[in-house]
């Protein structure tokens, strides 16, 4: 099942990510799956490692917020900000788990 919808039967359809998965009857509010195929999966990998031992360059946040920015309102970009900021709060130590491609 989709795991917004264990967190929260009422979560408006505009805010599911539609690619996280959960058991419903083993779901504890953390571990959830995500749908990779192979070459996403191994891509993914291959990126985590390399940001670890800084093999990677990496784009700063604040880069990519200019980026989504573009074209919005001040009230538009304080009210997304709001809501992300809500969601890190909320959601984040459920999420915690979430690149564990061992299960």
């Amino acid at each position: 099942m989709l795991a917004d919808l264990l967190d929260d039967p009422n979560t408006d359809p505009e805010e599911i990510w539609g690619d996280e998965w959960a058991c419903p009857k083993c779901y504890d509010g953390d571990s959830i799956w995500i749908d990779f195929d192979p070459e996403e999966q191994a891509e993914i990998e291959r990126r985590l490692k390399g940001i670890e031992d800084g093999t990677v360059e990496t784009i700063p946040w604040e880069d990519i917020k200019k980026e989504f920015n573009e074209g919005l309102t001040e009230e538009e970009v304080k009210k997304r900000d709001e809501r992300v900021e809500k969601m890190l709060e909320e959601d984040m130590p459920k999420t915690r788990g979430i690149l564990n491609f061992n299960k």
